[in-house]
C-alpha cells in the first residue's frame, strides 16, 4: 500500500455492538485488521467509508440517522 495514501487517508468504521462510528488514520485501521486476521480474532468494527478526514466526518454525519433509528428500535441508547 502507497505510504503517502495510509497517512493522508481516513477510514470510517461502524461498529453494530456499540452502534457508533469511529475514524481513525487507515493505517491504524488496516493494521488492526491485519492483527485480528494472523491471531484469528474478532473486530466488531466495519470500514464503511474510506477518505479525507473531513469527508470521513461528513460521510458519518449522513449516515447518523441510520444509527439513531436502529437505536430507537433496538431500544439502545441513542449516539449523537
Amino acid at each position: 500500500m502507497d505510504q503517502q495514501m495510509t497517512e493522508t487517508q481516513y477510514a470510517l468504521e461502524w461498529s453494530k455492538k456499540q452502534n457508533c462510528f469511529h475514524i481513525l488514520p487507515l493505517s491504524e485501521a488496516v493494521h488492526a485488521a491485519t492483527t485480528t486476521f494472523m491471531i484469528d480474532g474478532d473486530n466488531d468494527y466495519r470500514i464503511i467509508h474510506v477518505g479525507p478526514k473531513e469527508e470521513c466526518h461528513q460521510r458519518a454525519d449522513a449516515l447518523r440517522g441510520f444509527l439513531q433509528e436502529r437505536a430507537i428500535a433496538k431500544k439502545m441508547s441513542v449516539v449523537l
